[in-house]
């Protein structure tokens, strides 16, 4: 038999078995297992959990959170189930919305006005506020204990002691009357206001007095921190402050004055006198010992003696100097004579050592004429008109510091010559050496006195004799 007609035959049987096995299977509790539901989930968390957050952020006043949260269960689980939540967060987000705006309205100003009693005490003090339509004195001050409280204004029975106290004061600031929209009235600071404002003002009066006691101790810098945290406007406006301040003042003017005094004393003793004499005119304006001036003028007039001194003994010592083998001492010493007479004629009024300075600047105008190289040799200036021998007698004798010795004797009487005709001749002689050897021709050079020029010439040293 083909395998297509037994299986139609075999189909009536196995519908009959079927029909027989559905009781059993009822009565033996033999049910076929529910298909399996999978919770939906959003960012990784289901409804539920969704709306626990939404819940938990309304309690903490994050309503802009809580709607998200609930927003997003609604994505989970699409439908109205969450209308009522959602409604609720809203309320509540209004509520603390209007709670909020009137507080910052009513507390959250500017304090506008303070008055003070003794000690700091708050007699008075308010902000101002603008009038909304409908208002009157009584509605503010259910609003202003409602915004205290975080409540609405209905929230706050008509009989509660708050607002029967919050009106008195009303009244006290503004008088009993009608208000006009947008008039500004003036609203009461809280008590914790007033005890913050009260107990600034006593530790800026403290401070005031710990100021004073660590000026009184020397310590001027300790008063001026304290007096720099003073901030409060009672405090500042006081007698007590005023007197600290004058105190402050004085020190400071004090300590400047010592200051500069130092400073003046060691310009002085550093001999800057222009400079000390500013600092001390600064000091004794300051309140310094006027002493101060008299002493720097000692101090100046000491200076000025020891450099004339030491300019006159220069001088000396330069004279004595042999110049020729000595000419840099020599020079130098006429250099720091002038320079220590224009210190010194710089101390005082007028021209004192003016002669002085003029004899020292021709002493160095000399030396500036005729002057030794450091090989030794000379070099001298031959102004125009003056023959050479004439110029080197004179380089000559400035060095040796005296005029050469002369007989009038002339040859044959060369034995009664004196002891300088004869070394000038040797030194005329080997000057003669000395310009062959340099490339000049000594006879134009002896006959050149109408050119200005500069001679090269021994040094005189060993020639001759005393």
């Amino acid at each position: 038999m083909r395998r297509h007609d037994r299986l139609t035959r075999l189909l009536p049987v196995a519908v009959l078995l079927a029909g027989v096995l559905i009781p059993v299977l009822v009565r033996s509790g033999g049910d076929a297992p529910p298909p399996e539901t999978v919770e939906r989930r959003l960012r990784g968390k289901t409804a539920r959990e969704w709306v626990a957050l939404a819940e938990r952020a309304s309690a903490e006043g994050a309503h802009a959170r809580a709607l998200a949260c609930i927003k997003t269960a609604e994505k989970v689980e699409p439908g109205t189930q969450y209308a009522e939540r959602l409604a609720g967060i809203r309320r509540a987000r209004w509520r603390s919305r209007t709670i909020a705006a009137e507080r910052t309205r009513l507390r959250g100003g500017e304090i506008d006005a303070v008055e003070y009693g003794a000690g700091g005490n708050v007699e008075s003090a308010w902000r101002l506020a603008v009038v909304l339509p409908g208002e009157s004195l009584w509605s503010l001050a259910r609003s202003a204990v409602a915004a205290d409280r975080g409540v609405m204004p209905a929230d706050v029975p008509d009989a509660d002691p708050d607002v029967h106290r919050t009106w008195d004061v009303l009244t006290d600031l503004n008088g009993v009357r009608e208000l006009e929209v947008g008039e500004l009235i003036r609203v009461p600071l809280i008590d914790a206001e007033r005890a913050a404002i009260e107990a600034a003002n006593r530790s800026d009066l403290a401070r005031i007095d710990q100021a004073g006691r660590a000026l009184a101790a020397g310590d001027l810098e300790v008063a001026r921190e304290l007096r720099a945290e003073v901030a409060g406007v009672y405090a500042s406006g006081t007698a007590a402050c005023a007197d600290l301040d004058a105190a402050l003042a004085a020190a400071v003017r004090a300590e400047r004055a010592r200051e500069l005094d130092a400073a003046a004393r060691a310009e002085a003793a550093e001999h800057r006198f222009s400079r000390a004499d500013s600092l001390a005119l600064a000091a004794v304006e300051m309140g310094a010992d006027p002493s101060l001036l008299h002493g720097v003028d000692l101090l100046r007039d000491a200076r000025e003696e020891a450099l004339v001194v030491e300019a006159y003994d220069l001088i000396v010592a330069a004279e004595e100097l042999p110049r020729a083998t000595r000419y840099a001492e020599f020079r130098d010493s006429l250099e720091r004579s002038h320079s220590l007479l224009t210190e010194a004629e710089g101390l005082s009024d007028g021209v004192q050592y003016g002669r002085a300075s003029m004899l020292v600047a021709g002493m160095l105008e000399d030396a500036e004429k005729v002057r030794v190289a450091g090989d030794g040799t000379v070099v001298a200036a031959k102004p125009a008109g003056v023959d050479y021998t004439e110029a080197a007698r004179a380089a000559v004798e400035w060095l040796l510091g005296r005029t050469l010795a002369t007989s009038g004797k002339q040859f044959p009487h060369h034995a009664e010559k004196t002891a300088d005709e004869l070394a000038w001749a040797r030194y005329l002689a080997d000057a003669s050496e000395m310009a062959r050897r340099g490339g000049a021709d000594f006879a134009s050079l002896l006959t050149s006195s109408e050119s200005e020029l500069e001679l090269t010439l021994p040094n005189p040293d060993g020639y001759f004799t005393e």
